[in-house]
């Protein structure tokens, strides 16, 4: 006698397999728990353990908002990436790997090198945001399993180009080049639109009613800014639309394409409404408009990838870079039960690791005494109170007001631009006028100096000759040297002066930097003049240090162990007859320079920061 079962009636295997499910279900939901808090410790373990790049990252997204905004939604977008290629990731065979650990131990050492090795090039923000990267990745290695970094590391390269501040050391060449394209379309298509213009570099003038209007492409305008925010943006939607390494490719290069030619086109737009009101160009006004450009190029950006989905489908043959994705069924199927599965020793020895790198670290710089974040020294007085009056020099005129968007190219409000003239200079004086230009920095050891020969040439400008390095020898009386002051990183000793206060009459000793005073001279020919030769001779002073070169400002202002860093550039201009009468030309300037540097320096120091004092407050702790 054959017994049926009802249908309606499950049998003892059936009602077995269902309890065996919900056994799983209640095991994954409590793994994806175990997982969610295991994730949650590593982001609060990187966090501590890095705590000084966050803080010097966060602050300098909030100088510049508009410039770094995008850094504060890299993250999503990397995490986006990963929710993109979760198949992928499903698909990978589960397993315990050391991919994940010694990619958290590498990052942590290096961090811990970048921080405190003394060579410029390791010991930058960048290369800290690096090693952060590569500890982010190999957690999400050890979370992930095996195999996953052949995912992962488009989304982690996504997170170190977009999710960090990039230094101007680093984007300076990019930024020069960007500003020549930007400058030569922009100035193509004025006169496309039938526009009367004329280009000097990366001055752009548009004739109106008469009168010529100039336009600068500065630095935020050369698309440095746009294009790091649209494609942090354009990215994610690309490889979400999109599965083909071709057509991924396709849309990332027209992406750029977009980027500069709608670049050039803003420049445009910006030149017409100046030749109405200038004042478009200046104050937030023209942040804005610059800045709504962007949603402009991040729909067609979209349209582009939406106009490649056809194709995109069509292609017959099948991507390499494609991993076959398992039924749901296979065990690992699921990113959500890959995930509620962490291998538990290994991720605990990742989470150790990252412990360790925040102590090690926190032991290593306090040991050494090292600073890994400078403090602002702050200027005693403002540059704009030095005397009208030094010595034989009367000041010419007022001092040049530069409008916000030449403020934020020169990266500093603190500056002053003054025009000095020699009270005895003869109508025949080859140097009768010196333009002084001095601009202060302080706390940012990633900003680059802006010297005469990247921003005179972009202005049109070409450089005549090598440049040249000539010592200068100052008459300042009453310098006097006290043995018991000396610089902390040279042993050399300050070189003092006694100033009387014009008002009060009280005597103040003023610090003077060390070293050999030199200065560093350009020459430069304007195509408009080429019967003038401009000369720009330069210096700097960094933490009471004096140096002609750019390159070594960094060495000497962001010392390991100092607490505080400052440095400022000092900037004589003038401009002297081309012919044959140029060496003695030359020697005049050199020798106005002195002269006037002779009783500006002890003034100009008077305002800079007490050194001294500052250079003993970190070491003396």
């Amino acid at each position: 006698m054959v017994s049926r079962t009802p249908i309606d009636s499950p049998t003892a295997e059936a009602r077995g397999n269902d309890a065996a499910s919900e056994d799983d279900l209640d095991a994954r939901t409590v793994g994806g728990r175990r997982g969610i808090w295991f994730a949650a410790i590593a982001a609060a373990l990187i966090l501590w353990a890095f705590w000084t790049f966050f803080r010097i990252q966060w602050r300098w997204v909030q100088s510049d908002l508009a410039e770094w905004a995008h850094t504060l939604l890299a993250p999503i977008g990397a995490a986006f990436l990963v929710w993109i290629d979760r198949d992928r990731l499903a698909a990978l065979k589960p397993g315990s790997s050391l991919v994940g650990p010694i990619a958290i131990a590498l990052g942590g050492a290096w961090f811990a090198i970048s921080t405190c090795v003394p060579v410029s090039i390791v010991n930058s923000h960048n290369s800290r945001g690096a090693a952060v990267v590569l500890c982010v990745a190999g957690i999400a290695a050890v979370l992930l399993g095996r195999g996953s970094w052949r995912v992962l590391w488009f989304p982690a390269l996504y997170l170190l180009v977009f999710g960090q501040c990039i230094g101007s050391r680093v984007l300076a060449p990019i930024t020069l080049e960007l500003q020549g394209i930007a400058a030569t379309w922009g100035y193509h298509l004025v006169g496309m639109f039938g526009f009367t213009a004329s280009r000097s570099g990366t001055v752009i003038s548009v004739l109106h009613d008469g009168e010529w209007n100039p336009v600068n492409v500065a630095e935020a305008c050369s698309g440095i800014r746009m294009l790091p925010a649209v494609f942090a943006g354009a990215v994610p939607i690309g490889w979400w639309i999109l599965d083909r390494f071709w057509s991924r490719a396709v849309f990332l290069t027209a992406t750029f394409l977009l980027a500069i030619v709608l670049n050039a086109m803003r420049i445009v737009f910006m030149a017409v409404l100046a030749t109405r009101d200038e004042r478009i160009l200046d104050g937030d006004l023209h942040s804005a408009i610059s800045d709504l450009w962007t949603l402009p190029v991040l729909v067609l950006a979209i349209f582009v990838a939406w106009a490649l989905v056809p194709f995109n489908r069509d292609d017959p043959e099948a991507d390499e870079s494609e991993l076959p994705v398992p039924p749901p069924s296979l065990p690992g199927a699921s990113l959500a039960q890959r995930f509620a599965n962490p291998r538990t020793g290994w991720v605990a020895a990742g989470l150790l690791l990252l412990a360790a790198s925040g102590v090690g670290l926190r032991v290593a710089t306090a040991s050494l005494g090292i600073e890994a974040e400078k403090r602002e020294a702050r200027l005693r007085q403002p540059l704009a109170t030095l005397p009208p009056r030094l010595g034989p020099w009367r000041r010419l005129g007022e001092d040049n007001v530069l409008d916000s968007q030449t403020v934020e190219v020169l990266g500093t409000p603190h500056y002053l631009e003054r025009n000095y003239t020699f009270a005895d200079a003869t109508p025949n004086d080859p140097v009768g006028v010196l333009k002084v230009h001095i601009a202060y920095y302080s706390g940012d050891p990633d900003e680059s100096p802006h010297v005469p020969e990247v921003c005179w040439v972009g202005q049109g400008m070409t450089i005549d000759g090598p440049a040249e390095i000539r010592p200068l020898r100052l008459t300042i009386p009453g310098v006097r040297v006290d043995p018991n002051l000396a610089n902390l990183d040279t042993g050399d000793p300050y070189p003092i002066v006694d100033l009387v206060h014009p008002v009060t009459r009280a005597v103040e000793a003023v610090v003077l930097p060390v070293g050999e005073l030199r200065l560093r001279i350009s020459r430069f020919k304007d195509p408009a003049e080429p019967r003038t030769v401009h000369l720009g001779g330069y210096f700097f002073i960094a933490n009471g240090r004096l140096t002609p070169r750019a390159d070594d400002v960094r060495s000497l202002a962001f010392q390991l162990y100092q607490r505080y860093a400052y440095w400022a550039k000092v900037e004589f201009d003038a401009a002297i007859p081309a012919g044959p009468d140029e060496g003695v030309a030359m020697d005049a300037y050199v020798a106005r320079v002195e002269s006037l540097l002779s009783a500006m320096l002890p003034e100009l120091m008077r305002r800079m920061p007490d050194w001294p004092t500052l250079e003993r407050e970190g070491r003396d702790d």
